[in-house]
């Protein structure tokens, strides 16, 4: 079943389809990237800070860290392991014991996935509530318009309505 969401075509399979996994992660991975600027101001956290949990979750082969022009770019994925890894750090765990806790833990693709479906299904839900109160109003507006009587006609310019008042009086004068 093909159905258009914001001008990008979802083609809802069966999960255990191959195509239907790599679809997901090529969809999660590409929608949403930071730079690790971005990711120490939304944790609070010092970027030097950051920096370094990246690249030891990196080195550990956690996440995958892209370079591009604007910088080190950290995907979604990526995000929701560094905040796994920062919560751990923060519960007073020494950084090896965080990677051992990461790498025993129920983080993976899937959990992301699960999780980042249900981001969308949400949102989804949200446009299609905005959806309908758009075209409940755009309704109500469309039938205010069909009560409306047409618009006056545009007043002529001075010169005219004088023309216009004598070429009158002239053919009052000639049916009298």
């Amino acid at each position: 079943m093909e159905v258009d969401r914001g001008g990008i075509d979802f083609c809802f399979l069966c999960p255990c389809d191959v195509s239907y996994k790599q679809s997901l992660i090529i969809i999660i991975t590409v929608v949403i990237t930071m730079t690790i600027r971005g990711l120490a101001r939304k944790f609070k956290i010092p970027y030097s800070t950051a920096r370094k949990y990246l690249k030891l979750l990196e080195n550990n082969g956690f996440i995958r860290i892209r370079q591009s022009e604007h910088g080190a770019q950290i995907d979604d994925y990526a995000v929701s392991i560094f905040e796994e890894f920062l919560e751990l750090v923060k519960a007073g765990n020494t950084l090896q014991t965080a990677l051992e806790k990461l790498a025993e833990g129920s983080t993976g693709p899937a959990h992301v996935i699960i999780d980042h479906l249900k981001r969308l299904e949400r949102r989804i839900e949200e446009l299609e509530k905005e959806n309908r109160a758009l075209r409940d109003i755009v309704q109500k507006y469309l039938a205010e318009i069909e009560k409306l009587k047409g618009l006056p006609p545009p007043k002529k310019k001075w010169r005219e309505r004088i023309k216009a008042w004598f070429t009158r009086k002239r053919e009052s004068q000639e049916h009298s």
